[in-house]
């Protein structure tokens, strides 16, 4: 069954992710974050945070997934 990602769903995966690194999160902006294909990038005033697919994969620092 494919599922979209909700905006508020992909932050939590975010910060899931984050929590495992042990790294002070950044918060991603929703005005700034797009959604491309089937994936979100979650984006603040720095620019990239991560992508997250719909299937909950995040990714750090990629801007060319589609």
């Amino acid at each position: 069954m494919d599922a979209t990602l909700s905006y508020e769903d992909a932050v939590e995966k975010y910060l899931d992710a984050i929590k495992e690194t042990r790294s002070l999160p950044s918060q991603p902006s929703e005005t700034l974050s797009i959604r491309r294909g089937k994936n979100w990038q979650l984006r603040n005033a720095n620019g990239l945070l991560a992508t997250v697919s719909d299937d909950g994969e995040v990714s750090f620092g990629k801007d060319d997934i589609q």
